[in-house]
């Protein structure tokens, strides 16, 4: 009986941040695998040191993380692929800082990223008259300067955050204003303490490293109207959903 060919390859995304995440160890080092169909693959394996680091691999059918799919258990450093079937597949690994706080998980950083959790992009403005106009989806970089994302993350209007598509990653999500209250106002240990501050409904940046904003799901009213976040951490206030402010997504 002839045996099927199972051509594995890695990728690997870091969400990257101004933390205490090292990664020593990188998977996309690894040599694609070439496999007969049910043999034993060779374990992937990240090495990452860090405070309450949290794992998620996916797999994709490209070498990229667009479009890839979250894998089921797969929360370990370390994931051996099936081979159960033929076909090229691509694995990559997200390793995530994140702290307990009022009985639930929060990520340590903003979210950093240009895709919805089901691979589509989400659209880039930079132009201020552009952002002015905007109802759809959308993001742009700390005070306009692709530097800041490494530090800061990226700022998303309420529109991205309320996207169907998922704004936060595979077993995370954009808490609520109750979700916020639960953690007592959680700005414990700095944990808010890297403020991107917002670009506003003109489409300027303002109060880089002395405010923070960060949107919750929550709407006041529909359209495009008011939605509330949260400032430097515990400070519960509403405004326009066009207004470009910092995430930072609750473990599932």
């Amino acid at each position: 009986m002839r045996k099927a060919k199972l051509l594995m390859a890695v990728t690997f995304l870091l969400i990257s941040g101004s933390y205490a995440q090292t990664i020593t160890n990188n998977p996309a080092l690894v040599p694609p695998q070439t496999l007969c169909q049910n043999t034993a693959a060779t374990p992937l394996t990240v090495t990452a040191t860090g405070t309450g680091l949290i794992y998620q691999w996916y797999r994709n059918t490209s070498a990229s993380y667009v479009g890839a799919t979250a894998i089921p258990g797969a929360n370990a450093a370390t994931y051996t692929p099936s081979t159960a079937s033929d076909g090229s597949l691509y694995y990559y690994c997200w390793v995530i800082a994140a702290t307990n706080y009022g009985g639930r998980t929060w990520m340590n950083q903003n979210l950093n990223v240009d895709h919805y959790r089901n691979g589509d992009s989400i659209m880039e403005v930079s132009s201020p008259g552009a952002w002015v106009g905007l109802t759809t989806g959308a993001w742009c970089h700390v005070d306009g300067k692709a530097a800041n994302d490494a530090i800061y993350g990226k700022l998303y209007n309420w529109y991205a955050v309320n996207d169907s598509r998922g704004l936060a990653p595979y077993g995370w999500h954009i808490p609520s204003v109750a979700e916020f209250n639960s953690g007592g106002y959680i700005n414990v240990g700095n944990f808010f303490s890297t403020k991107a501050g917002y670009r506003e409904t003109n489409g300027k940046y303002y109060h880089l490293n002395k405010h923070g904003n960060w949107w919750t799901r929550s709407q006041e009213s529909a359209g495009n109207k008011t939605a509330w976040f949260f400032q430097n951490g515990w400070k519960q206030l509403l405004d326009y959903k066009i207004l470009g402010m910092s995430v930072r997504c609750i473990k599932d």
